[in-house]
């Protein structure tokens, strides 16, 4: 419990930090494993990232107000968040742009003990997230995400192919 609070403390406090990047990383494999009781793989986390970083998608995916927001991937989707030609811009390039925070964010999760990584891909977290003691609005995106993420296991694909992003 210690060593989850200094980390918390040096390093997950301002928006261009790796720390906090990483503490998403663990708010979003909680809440798909708070659904799925599996864990997400890492190529979740590199449509998830860019995601809950940006703004816009964070009102979105958990409303206005901070009320409940969204129940499922198909709303998300058909909340025009992501029309290339629109609101904010083609979504590929919202995920070229942060690829270099996410793998950061990752290997400063998997250096400092937050998250594991299996040779399958798997993304495991031994750091426990608690939205009552770290209620900030990405850490509780990134977790609303993860139980979208972790309630349909097309998610990832329904994402791409709704962005634009081809295989």
């Amino acid at each position: 419990m210690m060593k989850e609070i200094n980390i918390y403390n040096k390093y997950c406090t301002c928006m261009q930090n790796h720390g906090l990047g990483a503490y998403a990383i663990v708010a979003f494999c909680s809440g798909y494993k708070s659904v799925n009781k599996t864990n997400s793989t890492i190529l979740n986390l590199f449509i998830a990232i860019p995601m809950i970083m940006n703004e816009t998608i964070r009102l979105v995916i958990r409303g206005k107000n901070d009320s409940e927001g969204i129940k499922q991937i198909d709303t998300l989707i058909s909340n025009k968040i992501y029309d290339k030609k629109t609101f904010i811009g083609a979504f590929y390039n919202l995920i070229s742009a942060y690829k270099n925070y996410t793998m950061t964010s990752l290997i400063f999760g998997l250096r400092t003990g937050m998250l594991n990584l299996s040779n399958t891909g798997e993304i495991s977290t031994v750091v426990t997230f608690n939205s009552k003691k770290y209620n900030h609005h990405i850490y509780l995106s990134a977790y609303k995400l993860g139980v979208l993420f972790g309630q349909d296991k097309d998610a990832l694909v329904k994402l791409l192919q709704a962005t634009g992003v081809s295989l």
